[in-house]
């Protein structure tokens, strides 16, 4: 009997490659093995779109970083189909709380971006979004780097989470490959399903193909009525597929632009703040200032009309002696 606790990782080392995954997390992209009426079950914990939560990551990222370093890191967590079946809702729950707590003691509680629970697929599952810094710069060979940091994390992950729910771990030292989320995707999902898939239609296949929903190719085929080949449609589409990618390149580049310019504002604002008490201590000192001669000036009036008195108190003797 299959009974084993399962946690896979995904590099992401682009922009690109973090909103792919978000678009499917969010379901913004068909998803074939989704059931539609199931999607209102979804949880997720720490952002309400995709572009929410890609802002939350780009706003966290280092501007110096390598080209080739990994961004972030998509965690999934499962089990067996066998125990993940016979698990209450509670128990479901409770386990992907305690996945989620396992992370935010590995990565820090500030770096797990978001997460969240798809129940509209065969097998519940868990994932999350981390991003892997080490003292403010990308380092996720701290937590991915080789085949015995990852038996480690998998044997640490199984004593303190799995082993909690009664699960195994996987084979020790196996020389099976660590397996992707994008593989277990591909796998899992029909694991438990006992009648055979409906073959897919041409819509469904050219869906998959270019990851754009229904509506879209409802447009772009009403478009291509004159083509004569399902082939020639698929081209079309990838055509246009790679329009939207340079879009979206585009948009990238007015999102970091804006991203620049918020920053020189908030500098901006720190500047004038700084002058506006600059300007209200010389405003106090002026304001000290006057008060002190105007003491001074108060001093002086009052000994001039002393001295006033004086002179006319002498004149008035002076004219005492004058015959």
């Amino acid at each position: 009997m299959s009974d084993f606790c399962i946690m896979r990782t995904a590099k992401l080392k682009s922009l690109g490659n973090i909103a792919g995954s978000l678009a499917h997390a969010f379901r913004e992209r068909q998803t074939l093995n989704a059931d539609q009426n199931r999607q209102h079950r979804n949880i997720n914990l720490g952002g309400k779109t995709a572009n929410e939560v890609m802002l939350k990551i780009k706003s966290m990222l280092p501007e110096k970083r390598r080209k080739d370093a990994v961004l972030a890191i998509e965690y999934l967590f499962t089990a067996s189909p066998e125990i993940m079946n016979k698990m209450t809702l509670k128990e479901q729950r409770e386990y992907f709380k305690d996945c989620l707590k396992w992370l935010k003691t590995n990565y820090g509680e500030d770096n797990l971006v978001f997460a969240g629970i798809h129940e509209d697929e065969t097998t519940p599952h868990c994932y999350a979004y981390v991003l892997p810094l080490d003292n403010g710069k990308l380092n996720a060979k701290k937590w991915l780097g080789g085949r015995k940091k990852l038996s480690d994390m998998q044997s640490h992950f199984h004593q303190n989470v799995g082993a909690k729910f009664g699960m195994n771990r996987g084979l020790k030292g196996s020389k099976a490959k660590h397996q992707t989320v994008k593989k277990y995707y591909d796998q899992v999902n029909h694991i438990s399903q006992v009648p055979a898939p409906e073959k897919p239609t041409n819509k469904q296949l050219l869906a998959a193909a270019t990851g754009f929903n229904t509506e879209w190719l409802d447009q772009l085929l009403s478009t291509a009525k004159s083509v004569p080949s399902l082939q020639n449609q698929i081209k079309l589409a990838s055509e246009l597929r790679r329009t939207l990618a340079l879009q979206q390149v585009k948009l990238d580049t007015r999102e970091s632009e804006i991203g620049n310019i918020e920053m020189m504002k908030g500098k901006l604002i720190a500047g004038l703040k700084q002058l506006e008490r600059d300007r209200h201590q010389v405003n106090q000192k002026l304001s000290e200032s006057d008060s002190k001669h105007a003491k001074d000036i108060h001093e002086y009036q009052k000994r001039v009309q002393a001295l006033e008195a004086a002179l006319n108190d002498f004149e008035s003797r002076k004219m005492d002696f004058i015959p």
